[in-house]
């Protein structure tokens, strides 16, 4: 259900599963939030007196409870204590931005500017040289400076359900109910060519969250019983083809990280898998990244989403879905942040690359007529943001480049951004 994200050093999608071989993937809006009846919670922000009434437009919001801070608010120094711990087990204490306070980028940083109605079905990404990128038909595809589209691949091209982006180089997968999982394609870099000899990654159960690292591809597989999910492990395979190994259990969402691979841990259940609480962050074969010591709320399944940690290379971020802010972590530097909500807003999900954390923020209320149009950008605790044109729903990052996807409130159209942000 998750859509693929993208990042200079990797990808990443949320924390949650995608049941099923299914079809292309969803927007940002339904793949953050959980479905109507669910209480979404936040992690990392004390919890208000009474939480904020979403918006009930489709269905897709309920009220918003916030849960994961230590009770104490956050002091006069403007630090944060979290229940996140770094890998040595020393508390995150998170130093307090205000997302209101935020300043325009400056149009002497921004380069490559392209802004324009999209043409395509579903955004998935931005080229570092600041050309967005999407599907079309089931088919990648790139913008030009006019914003006019171009196949991604010269000769033979693929259609596919689901594309993502590392660096600048594409994938993509074509999901398949009758052979039970995914053929994987390598899409390589814009003009190259699509081998049609492409590898199954055979699997019952498929989720939109792949990387690919040292000539292996990895993605989170579904363990089924009685037709239910009852844990979610992280398995890989050689992009030639090849026997499947097991990578980890009870975790999900491999990223490419400092070091190699990393995925997010959940905590042993049993019975019916619903979203599998998440402990935290670890290096395949190696170390944690972060830990979390606090009931993570569970968004009642893998359709539904839950809060969402993202990974790429030192950097971890957390989206509060239904809370207040955004927290973002650097492993390497052992520093923290946490982003305020701008107004009403509520942060959606978060993407990282080359260290950058790039996420939208949707406004409560009336989604056609909506003040905030709020992007983001966060480097290394400087705080700037984009406004977009029109209701934001999605944000990418990838060396330098920053892109973004709208809808218009007045017709309702789609667009986009897509510029080199320095």
């Amino acid at each position: 259900m998750f859509a693929h994200l993208q990042s200079g050093s990797g990808l990443h999608t949320g924390s949650g599963l995608r049941k099923g071989a299914g079809p292309s993937r969803v927007g940002v809006v339904g793949s953050c939030l959980a479905a109507a009846g669910l209480a979404v919670a936040g992690i990392g922000l004390a919890a208000p007196a009474q939480a904020s009434q979403a918006p009930t437009d489709a269905g897709l919001w309920s009220q918003a409870r916030v849960v994961g801070q230590s009770a104490v608010a956050p002091s006069a120094a403007q630090t944060m204590t979290t229940k996140f711990r770094w890998a040595d087990g020393s508390t995150v204490k998170a130093t307090v931005v205000s997302g209101s306070g935020a300043k325009e980028v400056a149009g002497a940083d921004i380069s490559n500017r392209t802004v324009a109605w999209t043409k395509w079905d579903q955004m998935v990404g931005v080229l570092s040289d600041g050309r967005g990128v999407g599907l079309k038909d089931g088919k990648l595809h790139y913008a030009d400076a006019k914003g006019q589209l171009h196949l991604f691949n010269s000769g033979w091209t693929p259609t596919v359900d689901d594309a993502w982006l590392q660096g600048n180089r594409a994938y993509g997968v074509r999901y398949s109910a009758e052979k039970g999982g995914a053929q994987f394609f390598d899409l390589g870099s814009v003009g190259g060519k699509v081998s049609q000899d492409a590898p199954w990654l055979q699997g019952d159960t498929q989720n939109g969250s792949y990387a690919v690292h040292s000539g292996r591809v990895y993605w989170t597989r579904l363990v089924m019983s009685g037709g239910e999910p009852v844990r979610a492990e992280v398995v890989s395979r050689s992009m030639k083809g090849g026997a499947v190994r097991l990578e980890a259990k009870s975790a999900s969402d491999p990223s490419i990280v400092d070091g190699g691979v990393g995925v997010v841990t959940h905590k042993n259940v049993t019975g019916d898998w619903t979203g599998g609480p998440v402990t935290g962050a670890k290096l395949l074969g190696g170390k944690n990244l972060v830990s979390y010591t606090g009931t993570w709320p569970n968004a009642g399944g893998p359709d539904d989403g839950m809060a969402e940690l993202m990974l790429s290379g030192h950097t971890v971020a957390v989206a509060n879905v239904g809370g207040k802010g955004t927290i973002i972590m650097d492993t390497k530097a052992k520093k923290a942040w946490w982003v305020s909500a701008p107004g009403k807003a509520l942060a959606m999900r978060p993407t990282i690359g080359s260290n950058r954390v790039v996420w939208p923020w949707l406004e409560m209320g009336n989604p056609s007529a909506v003040a905030n149009r709020q992007i983001s950008v966060f480097d290394a605790g400087k705080l700037r943001k984009l406004t977009a044109n029109g209701n934001p729903q999605q944000a990418f990052t990838n060396g330098g480049a920053v892109a973004y996807s709208a809808i218009a409130p007045s017709d309702g159209r789609d667009s986009f951004a897509a510029m080199r942000v320095r």
